[in-house]
């Protein structure tokens, strides 16, 4: 029940009005299972006086929150340091998925959370992996459109993609016309338009 009462609110706008501190727990284990924590979190900031969340509450949502925007700034930190690694090798690269559209979807990255930092390789495959290797990244698990690589100044992952998708053969990708359509955010991190 405490999903549907968050789906209500993203779709209507009605912040839900818990009866009782444990359904306040309730609606915010649900958020931070969901994604929503940092949402959640802000939407109360605006709502400072509503008395129906109790502080122990807000404290949890708003730990939740901060660990969500940490754990998203040093992914798009990644993103971009990644980016600009490759980039003064000639290999062109754009974010995706949550590293796109945390850059130029939300506003704040802690309103996507993410796992990992994904960038599409729009260049050669071989050079790119042997500059991250020799950059010290620690190859991981391989899939037929992804590598995932571990960072070795901050142990996130790097997923890098020579797809956007698995089965790559089916899904050919406009590498020039992804590239030229692409824009820098403020971050400096280039993404896809």
């Amino acid at each position: 029940e405490a999903r549907e009462r968050l789906r209500r609110w993203l779709v209507g706008g009605e912040l839900p009005q818990p009866a009782a501190a444990a359904d306040a727990d309730e609606l915010a284990r649900a958020a931070r299972a969901l994604g929503l924590a940092g949402r959640l979190d802000q939407a109360l900031t605006v709502a400072p006086n509503d008395k129906a969340w109790p502080d122990t509450t807000r404290a949890v949502l708003r730990d939740a929150h901060r660990a969500v925007l940490f754990h998203g700034t040093r992914l798009l930190s990644l993103a971009a340091r990644v980016q600009r690694l490759l980039g003064a090798l000639g290999l062109r690269t754009l974010p995706l998925k949550g590293a796109a559209l945390a850059s130029a979807g939300y506003v704040s990255v802690a309103e996507r959370p993410m796992a990992d930092a994904d960038l599409l390789l729009l260049d050669d495959w071989d050079p790119a992996v042997a500059a991250l290797r020799s950059a010290a990244f620690e190859p991981g698990e391989a899939a037929d459109h992804a590598l995932a690589l571990h960072d070795p100044e901050t142990a996130e992952v790097l997923e890098l993609h020579h797809s956007a998708t698995s089965c790559p053969g089916l899904f050919p990708l406009d590498r020039e016309g992804l590239w030229q359509r692409s824009h820098l955010t403020d971050s400096g991190l280039r993404v896809p338009a």
